[in-house]
């Protein structure tokens, strides 16, 4: 057992479920330690509904078995990387954590200037190439997105990941991370636009016309959001899909 090995075991020893900094050799590492249930009823009504096609924007895989929902993404991960796509490499697997090298600041720690070149149009591109293969995310967040200081983007966090996904699930992809994106002050809808369009160009027409079903689908239920902002008028996630149906409606 290597040093680094031994460190990560003792982090997960004595540590609940997470993710946990390690240091060691004056490089930085991240140990995910196994155990974080997040089942409740509503993930598991969602899990039920999204066996129908039509509803399968409802998939989530927090319904699991910590066991299997960490076996799940560790193995996807790995798949990935062998892939050659933007994850990290798993340089410790154990049953019960994996360790993976640091790589950069979550997108919305990113300096402001790296914003100007083509890191938006990089991540979307990915999520293109990705969506092509029928993997998603399943959740992206800002969190999930770490760039370092070359502007190389990593994607972590797969534990909602789908290997054989349909287009419902890759539009879910995609409206989840401009959602999330609107945390971003300083992007503008003109960048924006240019990254999706990129992803556009990539994936199959079924993909998009998904997104923009999923769009039209959600602007029936838009005045729930509008009705949360007139008592909660900085209430985040109403202002975030707003936004984003309006930005979609704009490339309709």
């Amino acid at each position: 057992m290597t040093l680094l090995e031994l460190a990560a075991q003792n982090i997960a020893k004595e540590s609940t479920a997470g993710v946990y900094k390690l240091t060691h050799e004056e490089n930085t590492y991240w140990v995910k330690v196994c155990g974080e249930d997040k089942s409740n009823l509503v993930r598991a009504i969602s899990t039920k509904l999204a066996k129908f096609e039509s509803l399968s924007y409802f998939r989530s895989n927090a319904a699991l078995d910590t066991k299997v929902r960490f076996n799940h993404e560790k193995t996807t991960i790995q798949y990935l990387y062998q892939e050659g796509l933007n994850v990290p490499h798993i340089l410790v697997d154990s049953d019960d954590f994996f360790v993976t090298p640091n790589a950069g600041v979550s997108l919305d720690r990113a300096p402001k200037e790296y914003f100007k070149g083509e890191l938006l149009n990089t991540l979307f591109t990915q999520f293109g190439e990705m969506h092509n293969r029928d993997i998603v995310h399943g959740r992206p967040a800002m969190r999930d997105i770490l760039v370092d200081e070359e502007q190389n983007i990593t994607l972590v966090d797969f534990e909602e990941s789908v290997l054989s996904a349909n287009s419902q699930l890759k539009a879910r992809d995609i409206f989840l991370l401009l959602m999330d994106l609107c945390r971003i002050e300083h992007l503008t809808n003109k960048q924006k636009i240019k990254a999706v369009t990129l992803w556009k160009e990539i994936v199959s027409e079924a993909d998009w016309q998904a997104l923009q079903k999923m769009c039209r689908t959600l602007s029936h239920f838009q005045f729930l959001a509008h009705v949360v902002l007139k008592f909660k008028p900085r209430n985040r996630t109403s202002n975030q899909i707003l936004a984003t149906l309006s930005l979609l409606r704009e490339m309709a």
